[in-house]
């Protein structure tokens, strides 16, 4: 049997006795012969194996013919991604589904560094990753579309903030923010976040300190730096 699907580690080893001796050996039906019983590098595939003696006598076993097997192909079925929620998070996902191989399969995501035994990859950054498959035997296949890439949203930026004072005269003072970026349509607030609005315009305020947060359709959020 050799030890990988597609592999050439296959091995043959033939004893004889009685003839004249001075054996040679054969995996090819007798179209070739070697004084050497080992046979090894075999690929999976049928053999024919005979002897011949010195005197040319010749004798094909009988358990002919002799079959080395090899172990399904490890495949990918699917492969799975969610992408970061939010900009700089690190909750990407990969699922890999795949059968084949011998015994159980064990999961990599960068390029066969490390392995583990669940299919499932979370708690993933941004960035570009290589999955390899590897079974009990070590053999390794690598996923045909590699590398898989985990993109982000973009980042949600709070360009400017202006604020004017209330006045002497009891004219109440206002907050207009401008940003960009992120996921859809931005909400905005300036009471840290307790809650938000669609308007970036903050009318009739008294005076005050306000915390200024932005907010995107997929709920990531970003603290003005301001």
């Amino acid at each position: 049997v050799t030890g990988c699907a597609g592999g050439s580690n296959g091995f043959i080893s033939i004893s004889a006795t009685g003839g004249a001796g001075g054996y040679s050996y054969s995996i090819n039906g007798g179209a070739s012969f070697s004084s050497n019983p080992n046979f090894s590098n075999l690929t999976a595939g049928t053999y024919e194996v005979w002897t011949m003696d010195n005197l040319g006598c010749l004798q094909p076993y009988a358990g002919n013919p002799v079959i080395i097997t090899e172990p399904a192909a490890m495949v990918y079925s699917d492969v799975t991604v969610t992408e970061p929620g939010c900009f700089d998070s690190n909750d990407g996902t990969i699922e890999i589904t795949a059968t084949g191989g011998t015994g159980n399969l064990m999961y990599s995501i960068d390029g066969g560094a490390t392995y583990q035994a669940s299919s499932l990859f979370t708690g993933l950054d941004a960035g570009t990753y290589n999955l390899v498959l590897m079974d009990e035997n070590g053999c390794e296949v690598a996923y045909a579309n590699n590398p898989v890439v985990l993109d982000q949203p973009n980042e949600i930026v709070i360009s400017n903030v202006v604020s004017t004072n209330e006045t002497c005269t009891g004219g109440l003072g206002s907050i207009v923010i401008t940003a960009n970026g992120g996921a859809g349509n931005l909400r905005y607030s300036i009471d840290g976040g307790a809650t938000y609005q669609t308007s970036n315009i903050f009318n009739n305020l008294s005076a005050n300190t306000y915390i200024v947060r932005v907010k995107d359709a997929s709920n990531c959020d970003q603290l003005y730096a301001g």
